[in-house]
């Protein structure tokens, strides 16, 4: 009777913890389109069951969700956490998102001169692994914080590029 309890238990626990994966991986796969189905699936993780890389990964995607929604962001601090972790393991794509929306945050909280920084952090990691979606979006951003911060040389850089990239994915939607 002991051993098929702990059997149960053990299958309990595997179990949620693949819940709690295939519950971010969905919320991954819908957020660009659909972030406030992402939010909601985000909601219903427990963090406690995360490892490591899943706990950044669901900072990168709540700060994404939150951004997109319009919901409140109070500080940085959970996407520096992913910033952070994906640094470490080298995954570039995710690392790129993270800053991207890390800038996205900062502009949003006032701090312009780190927001600059961080989307051209971002930048750089886009064009190295050819994202041009997140290039296109990092562009539109630095043309506006850079507009906003009086910057209009470098703004009208970014303007050009943002209608230049957006023409070259043919999606009237960005034009």
């Amino acid at each position: 009777a002991m051993k098929s309890f702990f059997f149960i238990l053990s299958f309990c626990i595997i179990f949620i913890g693949c819940t709690q994966s295939s519950s971010l991986k969905i919320a991954e796969k819908i957020i660009e389109d659909h972030p406030d189905s992402a939010f909601a699936q985000l909601e219903t993780i427990n963090t406690s069951l995360l490892n490591e890389r899943e706990t950044a990964l669901y900072k990168l995607l709540l700060t994404q969700a939150q951004y997109k929604l319009q919901k409140k962001i109070e500080s940085d601090t959970l996407i520096n956490q992913s910033i952070l972790y994906f640094s470490r393991s080298n995954d570039k794509k995710k690392l790129a998102n993270a800053y991207y929306y890390k800038g996205c945050v900062l502009i949003r909280l006032g701090n312009r001169v780190d927001a600059i920084q961080n989307l051209k952090e971002a930048e750089h990691l886009a064009k190295m692994i050819d994202d041009r979606l997140l290039s296109n979006k990092i562009y539109e951003q630095l043309f506006f914080v850079n507009f906003e911060t009086n910057n209009y040389d470098i703004s009208l850089k970014y303007a050009k590029l943002f209608l230049a990239s957006s023409i070259l994915m043919n999606d009237s939607s960005l034009v």
